[in-house]
């Protein structure tokens, strides 16, 4: 069901896949500069484009959990107004 989901909305939304190939951000790495922009994006694909955690994180190559996560230390690191986060998620459109 999840890929079928997967591949009918990946039509609608190339500028993410785009975005996630040329940040290479399926790479499974811990280092800060992806795990701030794979947070960035999870919020982005929650809350702005209304999909399911399940399928930000088919996106994005994480577990659902994994997205609840990220979608709160983005909130967190966004209402600190972090520097350092601020300046890694900027190149993101």
């Amino acid at each position: 069901m999840i890929d079928e989901l997967y591949h009918l909305s990946k039509v609608q939304n190339m500028d993410i896949v785009k975005i996630i190939d040329d940040f290479n951000l399926l790479r499974r790495t811990r280092k800060q500069e992806y795990v701030y922009k794979r947070y960035f994006l999870a919020h982005y694909l929650v809350r702005r484009r209304h999909m399911t955690v399940q399928l930000a994180g088919y996106y994005l190559g994480l577990n659902h959990s994994t997205i609840i996560y990220g979608i709160k230390m983005h909130d967190l690191w966004w209402k600190w107004n972090d520097h350092k986060y601020l300046a890694a998620i900027h190149p993101v459109p």
